[in-house]
């Protein structure tokens, strides 16, 4: 994800430092800085649900019939 942040500031400063308008450079500055905090958003609400839990054990009877 750091990958992200990196190209995000990288786009940041051609805008600002070198004046560079190309939409190919100002319309990626919100995904790479979006991309990565949604995804940790995600991540962390799957993990609150508990999908990633192990699975909690379940007693086992005995095989004997009484």
């Amino acid at each position: 994800m750091g990958y992200f942040y990196g190209d995000g500031i990288r786009h940041v400063v051609q805008w600002l430092g070198h004046g560079n308008l190309a939409p190919d450079n100002i319309g990626a500055i919100p995904t790479c800085f979006l991309v990565p905090a949604l995804s940790a958003l995600f991540v962390v609400l799957v993990r609150r649900r508990g999908a990633f839990s192990p699975p909690v054990p379940t007693p086992v009877r005995d095989a004997v019939a009484v």
